[in-house]
């Protein structure tokens, strides 16, 4: 791994084409360099439906970068938060990339890669799914933590189970995809415990845009960006794959309580 570089997600396309294309049904998706104009344009049902427009984006690699460069660690520390955390009240906005403009009506869900039968849900299928609500602390990468955040969705195992999703005996992980091109690998049998789920309210009310409305990942085993919003999909894998931010420099598995922020 070049790591002078900025590591592109296995979607794009480096060099002189400012392009990279998904698999027919996915994100066309930006190559990035210090700052580089590129024009976001869509494809199918993984992608939100959403206006053509250019836009500049920083570099992935220098945010990770930056990252680095924090030495600050919190003086009091407490057996609830992992090592390097600052608690706080707020719930900080975090993403790469602007908020998208998602419209139910077209929206879909697909589960599709290493399982028995693909499928895909529209909006009202999936709100239909049985609703679970949990109370969990969530702790982000960029060392902030948030205790006793209360989620209410369908859990990962009542969402395999009511859809019938029957996993290849090969497959260990899956990608989570996302709008505009967003993916983060989780293993199966992380997601297989009993507080992971897909979340659509927060605290009682329906997630905000810019907390993932209308649907996002919720994974508190490990630093909040494999609990990725906006999700749109569900790819199961014979092996495991980097998605963006790993791509970029985090960890491959991301557990907040042995520190794993960076994989290289």
């Amino acid at each position: 791994m070049d790591r002078g570089r900025c590591r592109l997600p296995g979607w794009l396309v480096a060099g002189k084409r400012c392009f990279g294309l998904l698999p027919t049904d996915a994100w066309r998706a930006p190559c990035y360099t210090d700052t580089l104009s590129y024009s976001l344009s869509h494809s199918d049902s993984l992608a939100t439906t959403f206006p053509e427009k250019l836009m500049r984006y920083e570099n992935p690699l220098k945010r990770v970068q930056r990252l680095r460069q924090v030495k600050a660690r919190p003086s009091q520390t407490s057996d609830r938060v992992p090592p390097g955390q600052f608690v706080t009240d707020r719930f900080p906005v975090l993403q790469y990339g602007i908020i998208p403009q998602i419209d139910l009506a077209t929206w879909t869900f697909r589960v599709f890669g290493g399982v028995e039968q693909e499928l895909a849900l529209d909006w009202d299928t999936f709100r239909a799914l049985p609703e679970t609500t949990i109370t969990r602390d969530i702790h982000c990468v960029t060392r902030w933590s948030k205790l006793d955040t209360t989620w209410s969705g369908v859990l990962w195992r009542a969402f395999l189970r009511e859809q019938a999703i029957r996993p290849l005996p090969e497959a260990t992980h899956v990608m989570f995809h996302c709008a505009q091109g967003y993916t983060t690998n989780v293993a199966l049998d992380i997601l297989d415990d009993d507080d992971t789920m897909f979340a659509w309210s927060y605290e009682g009310k329906p997630l905000t845009p810019e907390h993932g409305w209308p649907l996002r990942a919720l994974v508190p085993k490990k630093y909040f960006w494999k609990s990725a919003k906006w999700i749109q999909g569900v790819e199961f894998m014979a092996a495991d794959r980097p998605g963006f931010w790993e791509e970029n420099g985090y960890h491959m598995a991301g557990d907040p309580w042995r520190e794993e922020r960076f994989g290289w």
